[in-house]
């Protein structure tokens, strides 16, 4: 498509905004310190750090990065379950304007969903010797943008639903100078949705300003214009051939294009509607345990010691 009629877009390399600190207990406290700066942060829906014991350097650290309008606890208890097996610290981040208010998600960019990726790994790097990062969706195509664009990559990935391209095609439409106009002849200025559970009204924002969907469109759009050979750590990717949100067909192509070891384990038997949060108690409990065995088998492939 002609860059004519696209929406321009520019990407630095991500800030990472990290002071340093003398031990681990007060870069926890310092990391803890910015989220209760926020007052508007839904309960559990904020960014946490938990140790495997103290606050301690362990082999291996695990960084959770969660999708577009959820929050942290998305994927419970996959990342707390698998840092336990690894005797792993975990950190689960909380992108730019998630977790909070329907207005709050106007402040999200894609350079601030790097920028604080980007943070989350350089912390992990400090928890951890070794770090293995879990990424959902819009997570998992952050990590590998960080990845593929500026050689920010840990030790081993674990990619949950990848948004490498979405499933509707009309999407691309979003990519045009006319977008916000689009947006609002199509999906009016509101988004909004509600859920008959209240586990799922809180880990999602499910009322936002159309306008918000803009980052997670950019992402995918940069990640189509992305070299990804350069990603040489072990990639485990679970995805549904079903996937109403995103491409599987994309993703498996996308995936033979990693210049490291790759697998992709597909999900049939999850129960969610849309086939995309396909990992995590609240919307598909019955894949949890053999997502949890298959990952701790591929890292174990791969040399990551377990337990």
């Amino acid at each position: 498509m002609s860059t004519w009629f696209t929406h321009n877009l520019s990407l630095n390399r991500p800030e990472v905004k990290l002071p340093s600190f003398d031990n681990l207990r007060l870069m926890s406290k310092w990391f803890h310190q910015q989220e209760s700066n926020l007052t508007d942060i839904r309960p559990n829906c904020g960014a946490s750090i938990q140790w495997f014991e103290e606050p301690n350097r362990t082999n291996y650290a695990v960084v959770f990065v969660h999708g577009f309008s959820a929050s942290p606890s998305e994927c419970n208890p996959f990342p707390q379950r698998l840092a336990k097996a690894l005797h792993a610290n975990l950190l689960c981040t909380r992108l730019k304007g998630h977790g909070r208010t329907s207005n709050a998600m106007r402040e999200g960019s894609l350079q601030a969903w790097l920028d604080g990726t980007a943070t989350a790994l350089q912390i992990g790097k400090q928890m951890g010797k070794k770090v293995v990062a879990i990424g959902c969706s819009t997570g998992a195509a952050l990590l590998v943008l960080l990845a593929a664009r500026f050689g920010i990559q840990p030790d081993a990935f674990c990619l949950i639903s990848p948004s490498f391209a979405n499933a509707k095609r009309r999407s691309r439409l979003l990519e045009l100078r006319g977008r916000r106009l689009f947006l609002r002849l199509t999906l009016g200025s509101t988004r909004e949705w509600h859920s008959n559970d209240p586990e799922v009204n809180r880990i999602w924002t499910n009322r936002y300003p159309s306008s918000a969907i803009f980052p997670y469109i950019d992402a995918m759009r940069t990640l189509r214009r992305t070299h990804l050979a350069s990603i040489t750590c072990p990639t485990l990717v679970f995805a549904a051939p079903q996937d109403q949100l995103v491409d599987f067909t994309e993703t498996q192509k996308r995936l033979s294009e990693f210049g490291g070891p790759t697998h992709l384990f597909p999900i049939y038997d999850s129960v969610e509607p849309l086939q995309h949060n396909i990992i995590g108690n609240v919307l598909s409990p019955s894949t949890l345990e053999h997502s949890l065995i298959e990952t701790l088998s591929f890292l174990r492939s791969h040399s990551i010691r377990i337990g």
